[in-house]
């Protein structure tokens, strides 16, 4: 049996992808709540946005 060998840089990449994505989701409602004046769901998405930001910027340290 052969086995797939993940790297450390491998495992740390995909979920910087996936927060990345999320990252532009999350702006990307933040906008459409402030466009609507919905100010509870943009001060809610900015906590998401610094925590999601965060995150990257954690993986991407480990990466370094």
């Amino acid at each position: 049996t052969r086995f797939c060998q993940v790297t450390g840089v491998q495992t740390c990449a995909l979920p910087i992808s996936d927060y990345e994505s999320l990252l532009a989701r999350v702006k990307d409602v933040k906008a459409a709540a402030e466009k609507e004046g919905v100010d509870l769901i943009s001060a809610a998405m900015d906590e998401l946005i610094a925590q999601l930001s965060k995150n990257i910027w954690m993986l991407g340290q480990a990466l370094a």
